[in-house]
């Protein structure tokens, strides 16, 4: 099966934080692990604010920017991810950068993995309810 992955999880792999022993058994379940190219701008982001607040040591931070890449199978172009992540942003009145991950799901006919709750709760009471898994 294919996962796609949120900027919220792929952090937890490669930063100590709450839930990243959840994180990081979906690297152990044998799944495709896939993501917009929007994963990337915004793991880098996460990586640039722990390295800049001394979270995270500049020197971790550019180990993990480097790392993500092989740990995602491919990165999907969100250009052409937008048109449906506006439609679902419109109708779940949600960021569409969250809807580009769900848009990316629903094209691959896979699940979306994340650890933002709001974006599972908006979610909940939908017809793309099994489209997500919260993490743990």
């Amino acid at each position: 099966m294919t996962l796609v992955i949120d900027s919220s999880v792929a952090v937890k792999w490669l930063f100590e934080e709450p839930g990243s022993t959840e994180a990081r058994r979906l690297l152990d379940r044998g799944e495709v692990l896939v993501g917009p190219d929007l994963l990337a701008v915004e793991f880098t982001n996460v990586a640039w604010k722990l390295a800049r607040t001394g979270k995270a040591t500049l020197s971790h931070a550019e180990m993990a920017v480097a790392t993500l890449p092989t740990v995602i199978a491919h990165f999907h172009s969100s250009l052409a991810l937008t048109g449906e992540a506006l439609a679902l942003g419109r109708r779940l009145d949600h960021p569409v950068y969250d809807c580009v991950y769900l848009a990316l799901a629903r094209s691959l006919g896979a699940k979306l993995v994340t650890a933002d709750h709001r974006l599972v709760a908006r979610l909940a009471d939908t017809d793309l309810a099994g489209l997500v898994e919260g993490l743990a």
